[in-house]
């Protein structure tokens, strides 16, 4: 009951977070695993007691057969252990969408890279990259160190609280689902400079993402860096 509630108040509050009540799983696995141990060995049945002397239905390599199958049907949709471009023809992410969510950071670095080259030298030295959300300064991070990018700041969780971008003002590329309106209480000026795209037409947060440059800042990120804080 403990975790049926737990659940359900995660599924209310953070729809697209269900994993979040994994960690009880480990207990639930523990009491099932003592129901399938005397179903296995005769001596219940699945959801009700087993009166004695009556005769074995599951024996022992019988029930791993069945386990082992089980496991294998659902590692491909807990565990990115397919190629990346089976998710494009098999509907995985239906199931968890989660799979997806890292196809593609390569690309995404080096759209950033070739708009941050595209950059005057002057303009370079005090270039940011600010993102939308943790997955896009993830993947900069993790990629962008190779190609020349300074790490990525967002507003995005726990990533805002990591502090305003360095320097407080010049030009800025921002990865994310910004319009010209939205940014223009922070820039003068702010242009389309490319979209991410994803290999292999796979849909995910940063697929078809907009990459803008910010020139001509209103404020420095200290007085500007509450408006970008953003949670979910």
């Amino acid at each position: 009951m403990a975790f049926l509630v737990t659940q359900a108040f995660v599924l209310v509050t953070i729809p697209d977070r269900p994993y979040y009540a994994t960690p009880l799983y480990v207990v639930l696995f523990g009491a099932g695993a003592v129901i399938v141990e005397g179903v296995v060995e005769g001596r219940r049945r699945l959801f009700s007691e087993r009166l004695p002397g009556r005769r074995r239905l599951w024996r022992s390599p019988r029930a791993a057969v069945v386990w082992i199958l089980v496991w294998l049907v659902g590692l491909p949709v807990g565990l990115p252990i397919l190629p990346a471009r089976v998710l494009a023809t098999v509907p995985l992410q239906s199931v968890n969408y989660d799979l997806g969510e890292q196809v593609g950071w390569p690309q995404l670095a080096r759209h950033v890279a070739a708009v941050y080259r595209s950059l005057s030298p002057g303009e370079r030295a005090d270039a940011v990259i600010v993102t939308d959300n943790y997955g896009e300064a993830g993947a900069i991070d993790r990629y962008g160190p190779a190609l020349g990018l300074p790490n990525a700041f967002s507003g995005h969780n726990t990533y805002w609280w990591w502090g305003p971008p360095e320097p407080s003002t010049g030009v800025a590329i921002l990865v994310g689902s910004w319009t010209p309106a939205t940014l223009r209480p922070y820039f003068r000026t702010a242009s389309l400079a490319g979209h991410v795209r994803s290999p292999y037409g796979i849909d995910n947060d940063e697929n078809g993402t907009p990459i803008w440059i910010g020139r001509d800042q209103v404020r420095p990120w200290p007085a500007i860096w509450p408006d970008f804080k953003s949670y979910g």
